[in-house]
């Protein structure tokens, strides 16, 4: 119906599509999707289970407030994941939005198709659990692409998080492995596993934040807030 009513609106919807495509965004989006399915499947289910086989047959005194710890951790992660995995969902939009706009033109109609989306309610932390961006959001975006290229304080904070709940993961498997006189070399083999994700993220962060300044003539500026975000992670 949009094809014959609306020209314009339906060559700019075809034009976010074909975006998503050019920036394969069908892989990184199954491909988080498929982690976080994987997440629950294999991390959530069994742990629960055994969590449940623990409080009934183990008969320790301190076994709820033993169950009560882990629960409270898993979720926290389970939070972590899903947070994660919707914050690459709403921004892949927001990028096959501006790669759309590109090509739309500025005489294009995909401004005017964004401004009949109609504004989800509620607050930030229901706007977190959202897989789709704010229409104001994407708007801003096709006209302010800074905020594509400037990495965010809780951007960072959550990247030190992540870091550290692999750390202790990977040391326990490494020292299972590994036999004790090699203990150390279990610690530095995970240093070297974990440490390029928080210095590509922050790193990366810092850089392309950097390239924004200088391309607009300005100091960079916002190092040393990432730098603090990573380090309270």
């Amino acid at each position: 119906v949009k094809f014959y009513a609306d020209r314009p609106a339906f060559r700019a919807v075809v034009l976010h599509e074909l975006a998503h495509l050019r920036n394969a965004d069908v892989d990184k989006t199954y491909f988080s999707v498929a982690v976080g399915i994987t997440f629950a499947i294999v991390a959530l289910g069994p742990l629960a289970v055994s969590l449940i086989h623990y409080l009934i047959s183990a008969g320790d005194p301190r076994g709820p407030s033993f169950v009560f710890g882990m629960t409270w951790r898993v979720l926290a992660l389970a939070a972590l994941v899903y947070l994660t995995l919707a914050a690459v969902l709403r921004i892949r939009e927001v990028y096959a939005d501006v790669r759309a706009s590109a090509w739309d033109g500025p005489s294009g109609a995909l401004w005017r198709a964004l401004s009949t989306q109609r504004r989800p309610g509620g607050g930030r932390w229901r706007a977190l659990r959202r897989v789709h961006p704010d229409p104001d959001q994407r708007r801003r975006a096709i006209s302010e692409t800074d905020g594509l290229f400037r990495l965010g304080f809780w951007d960072a904070f959550a990247t030190g998080v992540t870091t550290m709940v692999a750390v202790p993961m990977l040391d326990f498997m490494l020292g299972l492995l590994l036999p004790s006189r090699l203990e150390l070399w279990g610690s530095m083999v995970t240093a070297l596993l974990v440490a390029p994700l928080a210095v590509g993220v922050v790193g990366l962060g810092a850089w392309r934040g950097a390239f924004v300044a200088l391309a607009r003539g300005e100091a960079p500026r916002g190092a040393g807030r990432l730098g603090l975000g990573l380090g309270l992670g």
